[in-house]
């Protein structure tokens, strides 16, 4: 059975109310071991902010309680107009203090940014011993299947074997691409690290698909995470009413069996 886990955006109506991320910890740790938290969502919004340490520490101490293998999104291009961005090093920081082991980027301008940067930032990635992934946007520009080989072909190019790619299946339909052309091409490279499920309606306007529940959408989600390997773990990242999260559960680990 895949590696399941629960990103906390299923839980966005009660972080809108003000639930932090570490009280919603108890409750994906009785569902699955795996956790991922948003950075965006973290209290005070940087790390000089009291009230954003205080948090970072309160869900370290959630992790640890629950035995959680955890992953931190962080809403940031990996890469900014040719450029590997400049605060890597301090959301890396935030990943150990948070005793994360995987991190997410949005995979901005990877092509256009030189060879020796990727690879800089590949060896400080091994320094503070994160599996990061990189994830196309629902945009036109960093959407694209083309752009996302693009990216990853330029992480080899430079010898960045510490960085792949996060695989959204819904990202794709937004994008106008073919899932699982997509998934097929990834795949074949060996290119995904982190595997994140958002189904989807077919869109009664085009390219304006519909967010959707796991039996809802027009992805075949579970197809192909039975083609991943065993290590790549598996997210839930979709908001949930939170009467329904129990049933989503249910349904991921039933379908998955």
């Amino acid at each position: 059975m895949a590696q399941l886990g629960i990103n906390t955006l299923m839980y966005l109506n009660a972080m809108k109310e003000g639930t932090p991320q570490s009280k919603l910890l108890d409750a994906i740790a009785s569902y699955f071991p795996i956790a991922e938290v948003r950075r965006e969502f973290i209290a005070g919004g940087d790390d000089s902010q009291p009230a954003f340490r205080a948090e970072v520490d309160a869900i370290r101490t959630g992790v640890r309680v629950h035995n959680l293998t955890l992953y931190y999104s962080v809403p940031e291009d990996f890469c900014i107009g040719g450029a590997v961005n400049p605060r890597l090093e301090q959301f890396l920081k935030e990943a150990n203090d948070l005793n994360a082991v995987g991190m997410k980027f949005s995979v901005g301008d990877v092509p256009n940014t030189p060879l020796a940067e990727l690879d800089a930032a590949d060896k400080l990635i091994a320094k503070y011993n994160v599996a990061v992934t990189i994830e196309n946007d629902q945009s036109t520009a960093h959407g694209s299947l083309e752009w996302a080989l693009k990216c990853m072909g330029r992480l080899r190019e430079a010898g960045a074997v510490h960085i792949k790619f996060c695989y959204d299946c819904g990202n794709w339909m937004w994008a106008g691409v073919d899932p699982d052309a997509a998934f097929d091409a990834l795949l074949e490279r060996g290119a995904i690290g982190e595997y994140q499920i958002k189904n989807v309606n077919k869109p009664s306007d085009p390219g304006h698909p519909a967010p959707a529940l796991l039996e809802e959408g027009i992805v075949d989600w579970a197809a192909q995470i039975r083609r991943l390997p065993g290590d790549v773990p598996v997210t839930l990242e979709y908001p949930s009413p939170l009467e329904r999260i129990d049933a989503e559960v249910d349904i991921a680990k039933r379908t998955l069996r």
